[in-house]
């Protein structure tokens, strides 16, 4: 089963030698997963850390004990469960696995059957997970419990279009489920002024299926989330509330500025559709709050570690280690006091939107400045732990090298032609 796979002894020597349950972090790419390394290595816990290309920023840093590339799950679904598989023969006793992207979630979760006996899952079963991921059924679940969620619409051919007749234009088209949209298109959501233009996007998808939904005004700001750590039970281990501030892109991207703030309005409804959907692990649910109304819309619900949770971490609240003590069945004391008012800043992506900003001639310096404004803590980068920042800098300016050197190929080829 598992010919081929080789484990570096380097990596072996620290998962054979550890006296606790491992951590296992998947994927180790990008700031999300190097929030969960910090969590737990604050405590004295090093991880395992596993990724499906060279390279992530989880790889460089101090915490973990040993760093892993594994098999694409969305390309090679069955030689990472082998993977996974090899790799738990090794340990002493089950790992705990901690993920932060859904395609890894989905296949982790499809494999538990031959998994289980090896890690601890972190998130519900398949059949309940597949569904939570689905925003259709998040929207349908929210609007029993009395939720409101943006007028939307799932569509999955030309015979659909007549169910967007309630939907204004322009409106967003989203994936149900959201990683498959954003390999295909490159961006989370998509905008469009007609019915043709969906017609466009379903073609292109490999699962034909999209929600079409109507445009709440406002920007990122009124981007606001809830996020907990639900045990099996139900019972909510710790929480947080906040927001966001800036995202990259601008109109539809990832966080790159967020802030600790008290949201009490979304506490109760968010912890009710959690466990009204059987979910249990660390959640994000996301809504937009309308300005001219204040009323709070569901958006969307992240059944993993968001991308910003570390600035949780820097506000008492540290997920990562909830988490990990909550599954191997050891007493861990969380505040319950959430510090408000921090913010978090992932740089290299905040400046690539403030360049955007002022080639559009958006950027408005006084108002960006207040955005930035201390206090904050790094996503990034950490004067505890700072050869991830480092060499994610390095790679950012490899690859700007590589795509000048490109452009200037492709230019000299075209003359030549």
């Amino acid at each position: 089963m598992h010919k081929g796979i080789k484990i570096p002894e380097k990596a072996l020597r620290f998962i054979r030698g550890a006296d606790y349950p491992l951590p296992v972090v998947l994927d180790g790419n990008w700031v999300n997963s190097l929030g969960i390394v910090r969590g737990l290595g604050i405590e004295g816990i090093n991880s395992v850390v596993i990724n499906h290309a060279e390279g992530g920023a989880s790889f460089y840093s101090k915490y973990p004990g040993a760093s892993l590339i594994c098999p694409t799950p969305w390309e090679e679904p069955e030689e990472f469960i082998s993977f996974m598989e090899k790799l738990g023969e090794n340990f002493k006793d089950r790992s705990v696995l901690l993920v932060t992207d859904d395609t890894y979630l989905r296949v982790l979760s499809e494999g538990k059957n031959r998994l289980e006996e090896y890690y601890r899952y972190s998130f519900p079963d398949f059949n309940t997970l597949i569904k939570i991921m689905d925003k259709n059924y998040q929207y349908k679940t929210a609007e029993k419990l009395g939720i409101r969620v943006p007028k939307s619409e799932c569509v999955n051919n030309s015979g659909d279009l007549a169910k967007l007749d309630n939907i204004n234009f322009p409106a967003l088209v989203k994936g149900l489920e959201g990683k498959e949209f954003f390999r295909t298109f490159g961006k989370q959501v998509l905008n469009v002024s007609s019915r043709k233009e969906i017609l466009d996007i379903l073609d292109q998808l490999p699962v034909g299926k999209v929600i079409v939904q109507e445009q709440i005004v406002g920007d990122e700001s009124n981007l606001y989330s809830y996020c907990c750590y639900m045990d099996p039970e139900g019972e909510v281990k710790c929480q947080f509330t906040g927001r966001k501030l800036h995202q990259y892109p601008r109109e539809f991207g990832t966080c790159s500025i967020a802030k600790s703030v008290e949201c009490s309005e979304i506490i109760e409804p968010s912890m009710n559709l959690l466990r009204k959907m059987g979910f249990f692990g660390v959640a994000q649910v996301e809504y937009k709050r309308k300005p001219e109304t204040g009323q709070f819309y569901l958006i969307e619900v992240n059944a993993r570690f968001w991308k910003w949770h570390s600035l949780a971490t820097a506000c008492n609240i540290n997920f990562s280690s909830v988490a990990y003590f909550d599954l191997i069945n050891e007493p861990y004391t969380c505040s319950p006091d959430q510090k408000y008012g921090l913010k978090w800043v992932v740089f290299p992506e905040e400046i690539l939107g403030a360049i955007s900003d002022l080639k559009k001639k958006k950027f408005k310096l006084i108002s960006w400045t207040r955005k930035i404004f201390p206090p904050f803590v790094f996503g990034l980068f950490s004067i505890k732990d700072p050869l991830p920042w480092l060499m994610m800098l390095i790679h950012r300016l490899l690859l700007q090298k590589k795509n000048q050197i490109k452009s200037v190929s492709s230019q000299i080829f075209f003359n030549i032609s």
